[in-house]
């Protein structure tokens, strides 16, 4: 049986998870879920918010949980992609399913010129406000789904714990148009959930096989790949989680040809 903390408990109580889990798999919860728990071991009051804004039942308290949220420390993908480019040098980054902006503000203060795109209005609000009025300049923010939205070139993409969230059926094009924006020498930081994840049984997320996953990868060069599986917590209550860390490089000779303006 997993362990878990307990089955009713709301956002306020995730400092108590960071100290038991650590920092890391508490950033791996942040971004994309609030569900409020009834009690008891049942069906949570909501379902899962997916990163492209549609929510399976009612609406959460978006505008608190990012306001609650917004102190998190940027995700070490992410900084070890910077460490691997180097300054951004007014280079292009996009954050897929940014959230309340984290990420997108940490790229910005490496000197990064940043799209930062998520469905969540609310989300985006609270990243315009706390964008330094120095550097407005170097960012746009997109508010829509990363299915939808035109990509630009750019020689770092970060999908922080969203991808899964992208419909089965909608998972090969949104991939195909990731590399297509993903310029020669640029990188791709981000991960994909397991068939063993809990949630593996929800037909509107998608999940790999560890050959799945190198599958996908085909064609770039894998910098860092590590499949992790453990038992944890979620905001929804216990979960399993099967993810894979993924760091991968286009080479400079890409199959993908550079989409014209």
């Amino acid at each position: 049986m997993p362990w878990c903390l307990g089955t009713s408990w709301a956002p306020h109580g995730l400092p108590l998870v960071e100290e038991l889990l650590g920092g890391y798999w508490l950033a791996t919860l942040a971004p994309f879920t609030l569900i409020a728990m009834g009690g008891g071991q049942g069906r949570p009051e909501w379902a899962p918010a997916r990163h492209d804004g549609e929510m399976i039942r009612n609406e959460p308290d978006w505008a608190g949980y990012y306001a609650w949220s917004s102190g998190r420390e940027p995700r070490r993908l992410l900084l070890t992609a910077c460490e691997e480019l180097g300054d951004g040098a007014d280079r292009t980054a996009i954050d897929l399913g940014c959230g309340e902006g984290t990420e997108a503000l940490e790229l910005l203060g490496r000197g990064w010129k940043v799209t930062a795109v998520d469905a969540e209005p609310i989300a985006l609000a609270s990243l315009r406000a706390r964008v330094p009025t120095p550097v407005t300049e170097r960012i746009q923010i997109v508010c829509g789904s990363f299915t939808q939205v035109d990509l630009p070139r750019a020689h770092l993409i970060h999908a922080g714990f969203s991808l899964p969230f992208c419909p089965p059926r909608e998972f090969p094009a949104v991939w195909t148009r990731i590399r297509m924006a993903l310029v020669p020498g640029g990188i791709f930081a981000g991960q994909l959930f397991g068939r063993r994840d809990s949630w593996a049984d929800d037909p509107n997320m998608t999940f790999h096989t560890r050959r799945d996953v190198q599958a996908v990868l085909a064609g770039l060069q894998i910098l860092h790949l590590s499949e992790t599986e453990r038992d944890g917590q979620a905001f929804s209550g216990c979960k399993h989680w099967h993810t894979f860390d993924i760091l991968a490089r286009n080479p400079v000779s890409s199959r993908y040809p550079e989409r014209r303006a």
